[in-house]
Parts: structure tokens; C-alpha cells; sequence
């Protein structure tokens, strides 16, 4: 499956003058779920499989979730020129989960054999 996608970026900023007040608040983005393996089946009417050496592998099947998506992040600033309050408030975004394998089936009906 593919990856989930990233969330993005925000960037709060705030300015005042002599007298006042500035805030800011900045929230970033959150990431996409990654998305489903598909599912494999193999299936074959006989033969044989060899294979030679240290960690040789006879049969291989895999199915893969895709990551999930990263937060984005946030940056805020106030800037104060004289008198007055200046608050920033700024929280990244949530990550997303990862998505899941899918099925496997294999029907083989031959030796596997593996020398190493």
C-alpha cells in the first residue's frame, strides 16, 4: 500500500505597536493514513525449487501497508512594541497510522529445498 501523506506546515504571526495587544495560534496539519497491501496468491500445478546458500530463501510472498503520514509542525511568533500582552499558542499536527498487509495464499504443491 502506499504511504499515507504528510500534513502541513503553518506559520502564525502577530505584530503590534506602542499600545495593544498580539496574539497568534498556529495549528498544523495532520498526516494521512497509509493504505492497504494488496492481497497475493500463488498457486502452481508441481515442480521443484532449490536454492544454494547461507540464508536462501525457497519461497517468498509478502504484502506491505503502506507508513503512515507524518504531523505537520507549527511556529508562531508575537512581537511587542511598547505596552501590552503578547501571547503565541502553536500545536503540530497528529501523525497517522500505518496501513495494514493484506491476505496471503499459496497453493504449492512441488519440494522446496534450501542448501547453504
Amino acid at each position: 500500500g502506499g504511504g499515507g501523506g504528510n500534513g502541513d506546515l503553518t506559520i502564525a504571526n502577530s505584530v503590534t505597536g506602542l499600545v495593544g495587544a498580539a496574539v497568534s495560534v498556529g495549528i498544523g496539519g495532520n498526516g494521512g493514513a497509509g493504505g492497504t497491501g494488496g492481497n497475493v496468491t500463488a498457486s502452481s500445478a508441481g515442480g521443484d525449487i532449490l536454492t544454494r546458500g547461507d540464508f536462501s530463501s525457497g519461497l517468498i510472498a509478502q504484502t506491505i501497508g503502506g507508513g503512515g503520514g507524518n504531523g505537520g509542525y507549527s511556529i508562531g511568533a508575537s512581537v511587542m512594541g511598547g505596552l501590552g500582552a503578547a501571547v503565541t499558542a502553536t500545536i503540530g499536527g497528529e501523525g497517522a497510522n500505518g496501513g495494514r498487509g493484506g491476505k496471503i495464499n499459496i497453493d504449492y504443491t512441488g519440494d522446496i529445498a534450501t542448501l547453504g
